[in-house]
């Protein structure tokens, strides 16, 4: 892509692991914890405009705005 960026396809073994995730009050939609957890797992940066996301919340986890 032009961008540098690639779109990973969902594994729906990955997404199912995303219920391990501790409480992250600001995170409580399953999609967004999904992401989160994906991005998490797989050692990758989630792009996200969401200001709400805490890298803080959850160890491992990079954003990128």
């Amino acid at each position: 892509m032009r961008q540098g960026f690639d779109l990973l396809p969902l594994d729906p073994r990955l997404a199912a692991g995303f219920s391990v995730l501790p409480d992250i009050p600001n995170h409580r939609d399953p999609f967004d914890r999904m992401l989160i957890w994906q991005a998490v797992s797989l050692g990758h940066t989630l792009v996200s405009r969401n200001c709400k996301i805490e890298t803080d919340a959850l160890p491992g986890l990079k954003v990128l705005r």
